[in-house]
C-alpha cells in the first residue's frame, strides 16, 4: 500500500513519476473502443439473419440451438460492455498506482465476476454448435460422436466454472486485497486449464464433421458458406491459442493487473463476439437463398435438372399455403395436375424412373404416340428441409428400367 497525495493506493509509483489521479496514462483505448464496436456490430448481423430464418421463415420460435445462441448473445454483449466502462471510469487500462485503492478492489470484483461468466459464454456456444451438428446427419454413429462431444462440453466447462467462482475462501478474498487471512488457489494455473481446455474443444468443434463433408458432392455456393464457417470457427480456434500466450506471461501475477492485462482481455472481447458468430452461421446458405434466390437457389443443383425453386416467404409477402405430400411422402406435383402414381410402375409398360439422392425423382411412360407421354416428377426436399436445418446427404443416382410386358424376369436395374 502507498499513500499518494493522501490518496492510498495498491502499488507506490516509479522513481521520478508524476502521478495524476485525473489524467492518468493510458493504453490501447482505441483499439477496445474498435473491438467493441466492429465486434458487436458483426455479431449483430450475424445473429440477425440466423434470426430472420428461424423465426420469420420457418417459424421455429422455440429451438435448443437458436437459444443457447440468443443468451450467449446477451452475455458477451453485456460482458464487453461492461469491459467498456471499467476503462471509461479509469480502472482498466490504467496503472494500479494512479487509481484509488477502492477503485481497484470494485476492478477485480467486476473481473472476478466476468471470468467466471466468460466460460459460460464458451458453454452455451458450443453448445449451440453441436446441437446444430446434431441434425447434420441422421447416422447412429454421428449422432452419438455428437452426443459425447456435448457431455465433454458440459462438463469441463462446470467443472471450471465451479473451479473459477470457489478459487478463494472467501471467495470474496479474491478481490479484497486487503484481507490477510483466508487462502486462494492457483487461479493463473485455472486461467491456463480454461485456455488449453477451450483449445482443444475447439480443435474437437472443427474437426468433427470433417468425415461428414469428405462424402459431401457440394454446389459452388456451399463450398463457399462452408469454407467461410470454417474460417469462423478456425478464428476463434486462434484466438484461443493467442490467449493461452498471454496467460502464460505473468500478467495474472503481476500486481499492476489493471494495466498489465489489458491485451488479453482486447483478446477476450474478439473471442467473445466470434463466439457469436460461429454458431450463426448454420443458416447463412438458406439466408443467401432468400435474398438472392437467382445465384443460390440451383448453385448445388445439376444445371441440367428442372427443379421448381422453393419460395421463401420475405418482408412484406403473405404467407403461402404449404405444398402438400402424397401418401408416399413426396410432394405433390401442383404443376402437372396430379399426383405421383406409383401404380403405373408395374403396368406392362416400358418404364423409365430415376432418382437422385437430392431427392429429386422422374418417371416416362411412352405410350404409341410420343407426344403423349406420361411424365411423372417428384421433388422431397422441401419437406426434408422444412424438418431438419442443414442436413448433410450424401448424394447418388438410381436408374430403375423395365422393360417387357409385366414379367418379373423382365425387370432389369442398373444402380
Amino acid at each position: 500500500m502507498s499513500l499518494i497525495n493522501g490518496v492510498l493506493t495498491l502499488l507506490p509509483p516509479p522513481e521520478g513519476y508524476d502521478v495524476d489521479f485525473d489524467h492518468p496514462q493510458r493504453q490501447l483505448g482505441l483499439a477496445l473502443h474498435l473491438i467493441y464496436g466492429f465486434g458487436s456490430l458483426l455479431a449483430v448481423g450475424f445473429l440477425s439473419q440466423h434470426l430472420y430464418i428461424k423465426w420469420w421463415l420457418q417459424r421455429r420460435w422455440i429451438d435448443p440451438a437458436t437459444v443457447c445462441l440468443v443468451t450467449t448473445w446477451i452475455i458477451s454483449i453485456t460482458c464487453q460492455s461492461l469491459v467498456v466502462s471499467w476503462f471509461q471510469n479509469l480502472m482498466l487500462g490504467v496503472h494500479a498506482w494512479e487509481m484509488p485503492l477502492s477503485r481497484f478492489i470494485l476492478f477485480l470484483k467486476s473481473f472476478t465476476i466476468v471470468a467466471v461468466v466468460f466460460n459460460a459464454v464458451h458453454l452455451l456456444s458450443k453448445l449451440s454448435i453441436l446441437l446444430s451438428y446434431h441434425r447434420l446427419a441422421p447416422q447412429l454413429e454421428w449422432k452419438w460422436a455428437v452426443r459425447t462431444a456435448i457431455f465433454l462440453v458440459v462438463g469441463y466447462c462446470t467443472s471450471l466454472f465451479l473451479a473459477l467462482l470457489f478459487a478463494c475462501s472467501p471467495i470474496h478474498k479474491a478481490w479484497d486485497v486487503t484481507m490477510t487471512d483466508g487462502h486462494c488457489n492457483d487461479r493463473q494455473a485455472i486461467w491456463l486449464s480454461t485456455a488449453v481446455l477451450g483449445f482443444v474443444s475447439d480443435l474437437i468443434l472443427l474437426s468433427l464433421p470433417f468425415p461428414l463433408i469428405l462424402k459431401l458432392q457440394l454446389g459452388k455456393a456451399q463450398k463457399i458458406g462452408m469454407l467461410a464457417m470454417f474460417a469462423v470457427g478456425s478464428a476463434t480456434f486462434v484466438t484461443s491459442i493467442i490467449r493461452l500466450y498471454y496467460l502464460l506471461q505473468p500478467t495474472f501475477t503481476s500486481p499492476d493487473q489493471t494495466w498489465d492485462m489489458m491485451p488479453t482481455i482486447l483478446w477476450a472481447l474478439i473471442e467473445l463476439n466470434l463466439l457469436v458468430m460461429f454458431p450463426s452461421m448454420f443458416t447463412m446458405r438458406k439466408f443467401a437463398t432468400a435474398i438472392a434466390p437467382s445465384i443460390f437457389a440451383s448453385s448445388g443443383t445439376n444445371s441440367s435438372s428442372t427443379v421448381t425453386p422453393k419460395v421463401l416467404r420475405t418482408f412484406g409477402q403473405s404467407i403461402a399455403p404449404r405444398r402438400k405430400h402424397n401418401k408416399y411422402g413426396e410432394l405433390f406435383d401442383e404443376t402437372a395436375g396430379r399426383d405421383f402414381d406409383m401404380a403405373t410402375l408395374g403396368c406392362g409398360k416400358p418404364m423409365s424412373v430415376s432418382a437422385d439422392g437430392n431427392g429429386r425423382g422422374k418417371t416416362s411412360s411412352p405410350t404409341s404416340n410420343p407426344s403423349a407421354a406420361i411424365n411423372q416428377m417428384w421433388d422431397a426436399r422441401d419437406r426434408y428441409e422444412e424438418e431438419s436445418e442443414g442436413g448433410m446427404i450424401q448424394t447418388k443416382t438410381v436408374t430403375v428400367q423395365n422393360f417387357g410386358s409385366g414379367q418379373d424376369d423382365n425387370l432389369q436395374y442398373t444402380v
